[in-house]
């Protein structure tokens, strides 16, 4: 894996978003870069300073960018994230704010020169070669990856802004947290076999040059899109996070993980987490495993499984019923919004009362 593709904001638009958005500015540096009051330490001190290349820094104190990336200590300092910020919205509606409807540019960084020593080390996470964005069906994979996509529930917009890649009959979907890319994930929609980066990286004696520092289990599919929210939605797969919204994060599997719990903290969902698994006896048992993880850490928590539709039978003739929330969509033509709907008709709250109504429905799943 050689080469690592990265969203582009090009100069011109954020020239002109700042001139949109604040009236009075000093330009500096040739024209490179602007100088605004600070909109979040409440006075007209000139002392925010806006790169044309991105970049935002403020030389008194950058708190106003959030906590810092756990891994590199760093604050996420760049135009996306104060758009986000300003509008209180996710990085996809910060993207589409700053294009003003014009199309993503990618820049290519290439990283086929890194050196590795004696000891083991990140790997330097980059999308494999062959892969490229899916912006318009353009070829015949291009065409079936993208009507797959739409049939499960995704808009011609989600495609875009999620930065979905394909190459063949491969999607490939990628985890960003604080605007960089840490993990990604590949589904065959052919033989729907999925692949993941591998946790090490060998040479040809087969000794370890590179490992991973997270892995899947650590990773939350959705984190940079989750806007600044009173709650966030936790659900299994990534089609079902399609139908619930960008407050909703995918964990991979039913059960979450410490690193998980870690990465909910930055999101700060002061009013609660929402537990939204599948409707099955692995999903009905990680309320109980989640819930309780969430309540030790100090977490609001609710649940919703989706509601014992039947959807038709088997090849033995087995009634079968719905499992996901993304079955609402395929099979039962809710729209996302009815989903959302449907969900928040039957949030309760996780209790002990809670708890033993769950462990009553496990015991009667085969």
């Amino acid at each position: 894996m050689k080469n690592s593709v990265l969203l582009k904001i090009p100069p011109e638009k954020i020239e002109k978003w700042i001139r949109k958005n604040f009236s009075d500015f000093k330009i500096r540096k040739n024209g490179q870069e602007f100088v605004v009051a600070n909109p979040f330490y409440g006075n007209d001190k000139k002392l925010l300073n806006i790169n044309l290349n991105g970049g935002v820094h403020d030389w008194r104190s950058d708190e106003w960018a959030g906590p810092p990336n756990p891994k590199t200590g760093k604050r996420p300092c760049n135009i996306t994230k104060l758009v986000q910020l300003l509008r209180g919205c996710s990085y996809k509606d910060a993207v589409k704010e700053l294009l003003d409807g014009s199309e993503y540019i990618y820049e290519t960084t290439d990283n086929s020169n890194k050196q590795y020593n004696d000891t083991i080390e990140c790997q330097q996470i980059a999308i494999p070669n062959g892969f490229k964005p899916l912006l318009e069906p353009n070829d015949f994979f291009s065409k079936r990856i993208y009507d797959y996509l739409i049939k499960r529930g995704y808009t011609k917009e989600q495609i875009i802004k999620e930065n979905i890649h394909y190459r063949g009959p491969d999607i490939l979907w990628l985890y960003t947290e604080f605007d960089e890319l840490v993990y990604m994930q590949s589904r065959n929609v052919t033989t729907k076999k999925f692949w993941f980066p591998p946790n090490e990286i060998r040479n040809d004696a087969g000794e370890v040059i590179s490992k991973l520092e997270i892995t899947k289990e650590d990773v939350l599919y959705g984190f940079d899109d989750v806007p600044k929210s009173n709650y966030v939605l936790i659900t299994e797969s990534i089609f079902n996070k399609v139908n619930l919204g960008d407050c909703c994060v995918a964990t991979g599997g039913a059960t979450m993980t410490e690193g998980q719990i870690k990465r909910l903290k930055f999101l700060n969902p002061i009013m609660g987490v929402i537990l939204a698994p599948d409707n099955d006896k692995a999903g009905l048992k990680s309320i109980i495993n989640n819930g309780d993880m969430l309540l030790r850490n100090n977490f609001k928590v609710f649940w919703s499984i989706p509601p014992k539709e039947r959807i038709g039978v088997d090849e033995n003739g087995k009634e079968k019923y719905v499992k996901d929330w993304n079955e609402l969509y395929t099979h039962l033509k809710l729209t996302n919004n009815q989903i959302i709907e449907t969900m928040n008709k039957t949030l309760v709250p996780y209790s002990d009362m809670a708890k033993y109504k769950i462990r009553s429905a496990i015991a009667l799943r085969i």
